[in-house]
């Protein structure tokens, strides 16, 4: 394996699991600033930029969900056939 597939690997497991690893460290900066491990002064700064992190996550994601959509919409809708020839009433 080299360097780049390597790298490669980790950025595809990472954006994966964005929104997980991003709920953890919300969650972590909360239990941490309860317990009075993170100042008060420098919290303020921490939720700022997990909320960004958070609305550019909501934003990719919802614009894939999006380009999903109208891949499906563009795509001709199958037939089924309401009755079954082969079944046979008794």
């Amino acid at each position: 394996m080299t360097f780049w597939q390597f790298l490669t690997n980790v950025f595809g497991w990472f954006e994966a699991r964005t929104t997980r690893i991003l709920g953890l460290a919300s969650g972590t900066l909360a239990t941490l600033a309860a317990t009075g491990v993170v100042p008060e002064s420098q919290l303020k700064y921490y939720m700022a930029a997990i909320a960004v992190l958070t609305y550019w996550r909501g934003q990719s994601v919802s614009s894939t969900i999006a380009q999903a959509k109208a891949i499906v919409a563009t795509q001709a809708p199958t037939s089924v056939p309401k009755d079954n020839p082969k079944e046979t009433t008794p």
